[in-house]
This record gives structure tokens, C-alpha cells and sequence, in this order.
């Protein structure tokens, strides 16, 4: 690991510290000099499609995939400890296994519907399943949700965030009756 790379993360890692999240950080390193920390690419290929499927591209701006979240996660993962990462790799192989046991083929081959099936019987009654599908869907969707977030694409180009830019002027709310006289 390169000494620049260890300080953009222990900085990332500083400020995300109190929600004990690694923000920001699947964008301090480019995805193509990315080394995974917690998973193996098959699986950060499989989480990539994953996540994309929670949050799809559409025409407002990119989906999750191309938000670069699965690195996210993986430094979330690697960040958090032996129990979360056993929780995805237990998420990840059970995915795998209904992919191949009702499609014949690895998830991020299959094709998008197949795709679909797969995650709707992973959120179905989500909140009411305690078993390894169930804890690990709710897991993996509020955190596809944070990354996509704090992504670049996310902010940008989904909230349309301009960075931190001077303001001649602020008018306040201009909604009837909102505004003082």
C-alpha cells in the first residue's frame, strides 16, 4: 500500500468515524488501480450487480454499478470486522446458489429480470426474516443506499450537488407566504 493511498483513508476513515462508516473513500482510489481488501473480484463483480440492481441507472443519472459502490463495500466490509464479513460472504454464496440453482449460470451473468427475481425473493419480508438472505439484504441495501450517496455520481450528478460554491446572494424562501415583508 502506498503511503499517500494509507493517509487518503485513515483521513476518509477519520471523518466517517463517528457513523462508523468509510464514506467517500471508493472514490479517493481509482477503480482501476483498486486493490479489494475484503472480497474476491467474482464477488465484487457479483455485489457490483447487486447493487445495481437496487439502484439502477435511469434517466436522471448512473445506477449503483457505475458508482463504483461494490468498492464501498468493500472497504466497509474490510473496515467493520470478521462478523460483517462473514455476513456477505454468506450473502454472496447464497446468491450465487439460488442464481445457479434456478438459472443455471453466476448471477452477474444472468440477465436483468433473472436478475430482478433473485433480489425480489432476497427482499421479500425483509424486515420480518432473522435467517442469512434477510440479515444480509438489509445489510447490503442500506449500504448500496449510503454509498450511492456519497459517490461522486451520486452527489453530482443525482443531487445535483455543485460543490462548495460562493454565493452572491441569498433571496431565502420565495414560496407564497414564506418570505418576510
Amino acid at each position: 500500500m502506498e503511503r499517500r493511498e494509507l493517509f487518503k483513508i485513515l483521513g476518509a476513515t477519520a471523518v466517517a468515524a463517528e457513523l462508523g462508516l468509510a464514506q467517500h473513500l471508493h472514490e479517493t482510489i481509482p477503480a482501476e488501480t483498486y486493490t479489494a481488501r475484503a472480497f474476491r473480484p467474482e464477488q465484487l463483480a457479483m455485489l457490483n450487480q447487486l447493487c445495481e440492481v437496487i439502484l439502477p441507472s435511469d434517466e436522471e443519472s448512473p445506477g449503483a454499478g457505475r458508482a463504483n459502490v461494490a468498492l464501498y463495500l468493500d472497504m466497509f466490509v474490510s473496515f467493520r470486522g470478521r462478523e460483517m464479513k462473514q455476513l456477505f460472504e454468506e450473502g454472496v454464496a447464497l446468491v450465487d446458489s439460488r442464481s445457479r440453482a434456478q438459472f443455471q449460470k453466476p448471477f452477474p451473468e444472468l440477465a436483468a429480470s433473472e436478475q430482478d427475481a433473485i433480489v425480489a425473493q432476497l427482499a421479500a419480508s425483509e424486515q420480518n426474516r432473522d435467517d442469512a438472505g434477510g440479515r444480509f439484504f438489509r445489510v447490503l441495501k442500506i449500504q448500496t443506499v449510503l454509498g450511492y450517496h456519497y459517490s461522486d455520481i451520486g452527489q453530482r450528478q443525482y443531487m445535483h450537488y455543485r460543490g462548495n460554491t460562493a454565493v452572491a446572494e441569498f433571496p431565502g424562501c420565495q414560496h407564497e407566504g414564506h418570505h418576510a415583508s
